[in-house]
């Protein structure tokens, strides 16, 4: 949950992310989500890939600081940043980690490519540690590093 009360859950299955507005109020069950990244609607569990799609989203978390989702898709062997996500009625990534670009995952074990990564956390010092499961290793990468440039 982010700190303006909205709820962000992964769905691997779906391939989607989903996000609930004010979920700390809701009282009663069967609230519809307000909004999906990775799909085009609600219904659809299309693998598409590319920089407004998934193939496996397994965490995430929101930067208190900028307001930026931050996915861990898993089976794109990548990190992918959505910059204002509630705002993107077409849900594009403006930043990927982990591979060369929003193309068929290559993954690999080099400083520039993940192979397979499963959860990530934000560190004190303006970074992020993502952990590579299939490289056997946790990587740290300073976000201040990062350019919008992709």
């Amino acid at each position: 949950m982010d700190k303006k009360g909205t709820l962000w859950v992964s769905e691997e299955t779906n391939k989607r992310v989903v996000w609930y507005h004010n979920a700390s109020s809701v009282t009663t069950s069967g609230t519809l989500a307000s909004g999906v990244l990775g799909q085009a609607d609600f219904i659809s569990t299309t693998l598409v890939g590319g920089n407004n799609a998934f193939y496996s989203p397994v965490d995430l978390t929101v930067n208190e600081l900028t307001g930026d989702l931050w996915v861990v898709d898993q089976g794109g062997s990548r990190v992918m940043r959505f910059t204002g996500p509630q705002q993107k009625a077409s849900g594009i990534s403006d930043v990927v980690l982990g591979q060369p670009g929003y193309g068929t995952p290559v993954p690999g074990t080099s400083s520039s490519l993940m192979d397979t990564p499963f959860a990530m956390r934000f560190t004190p010092d303006g970074g992020i540690f993502v952990a590579d499961s299939n490289n056997n290793r946790v990587v740290w990468i300073a976000l201040h590093s990062i350019t919008d440039s992709f």
